[in-house]
């Protein structure tokens, strides 16, 4: 019975955090920016972002990904893979910098507009007995 408080008492503390976290910013004043074609070219500049503001994990990123190109991101966990593709889907904005869809801030779209572009398939590594 003690486990089972316990396991409660953590899922608790974890939706308390949850409904702390701040509303994202509301996005009515930007302006649809339409891509008419989308050709996938892809750069970061100068990018900063840290989940606290006090503690910064990319500093200062830059990386140009041209339409067709094939790359792989990879490294050991905790790394900062994962936090590349959710910076540029919007996931979090970056605090410094930019990153850029074909010459496109995604700073001036809204978030919708820019994972609209994207399709994210997680890989998730299952183990079945």
């Amino acid at each position: 019975m003690v486990n089972v408080f316990q396991q409660a008492s953590a899922s608790a503390v974890r939706v308390f955090d949850f409904l702390r976290e701040p509303e994202q910013e509301n996005e009515i004043e930007k302006k649809h920016i339409e891509l008419e074609k989308v050709f996938g070219n892809i750069e970061f500049r100068n990018v900063d972002f840290g989940y606290q503001k006090d503690k910064m994990i990319i500093q200062n990123f830059n990386a140009t990904i041209k339409k067709g190109q094939k790359i792989a991101i990879v490294g050991p966990t905790g790394a900062g893979k994962t936090t590349l593709v959710n910076l540029l889907m919007r996931f979090y904005d970056i605090q410094g910098g930019d990153i850029f869809i074909d010459g496109k801030s995604i700073k001036n779209m809204k978030r919708e507009e820019v994972q609209s572009l994207y399709a994210m398939v997680l890989q998730d590594t299952l183990f079945y007995k």
